[in-house]
């Protein structure tokens, strides 16, 4: 599931960024005056500033966090369009098409082939899939039918890069239609 970042860093990187992604080193676990049982101070999670990390290089407290700062990151890979599809209801923002379908095909099959695997919680919980579902999901859907993840606001125009608050999955044909009307207006500086 989605969570929101509550890092400062993480915000003030959303309103002042302008390229298509970011590098999560800029974000770090926040270290408190703390100690733990080894004598080092301790750390919260990088991405929500609550989980306190349990030591060694861990960065994030959970794999939500994890998920969230990829996406957050890199909204236009597989993470992000994840948590964009849950967000819209498995569907295409402009026309509707409707994704859970090849999704639920993708994971009986995968249950079927599997039948050990299929009382694991993502199969029940499609927020919680892993990345790479999408990936398989992109290869199962026809070209004008695969999701792509698009700025509702381009870039160019003045929308935010990093963040899914400016993204919006639509489908391949949906996604050229509205390339070619965003491209035809003024640019902001």
């Amino acid at each position: 599931m989605w969570k929101p970042p509550k890092n400062p860093r993480v915000t003030e990187l959303t309103k002042s960024w302008t390229e298509r992604s970011a590098n999560l080193d800029f974000i770090r676990p926040l270290k408190l005056e703390e100690l733990d049982t080894k004598g080092r101070p301790k750390k919260l999670c990088a991405w929500c500033h609550e989980g306190v990390l349990r030591g060694g290089n861990q960065k994030y407290c959970s794999n939500d966090c994890s998920d969230s700062a990829m996406a957050w990151a890199y909204p236009q890979k597989e993470n992000g369009l994840k948590f964009l599809l849950v967000r819209q209801d498995w569907k295409c923002a402009e026309c509707k098409f409707d994704y859970a379908i090849a999704m639920k095909d993708i994971l009986d099959r995968e249950a079927n082939r599997y039948p050990a695997t299929a009382d694991m919680l993502w199969f029940k919980d499609h927020s919680r899939l892993p990345w790479y579902y999408m990936k398989r999901l992109k290869d199962k859907l026809p070209k004008d039918r695969k999701p792509e993840v698009d700025h509702i606001v381009p870039i160019y125009k003045g929308g935010a890069s990093l963040g899914l608050e400016n993204h919006q999955a639509i489908c391949y044909t949906c996604h050229k239609t509205k390339t070619k009307s965003d491209l035809s207006g003024k640019r902001s500086k």
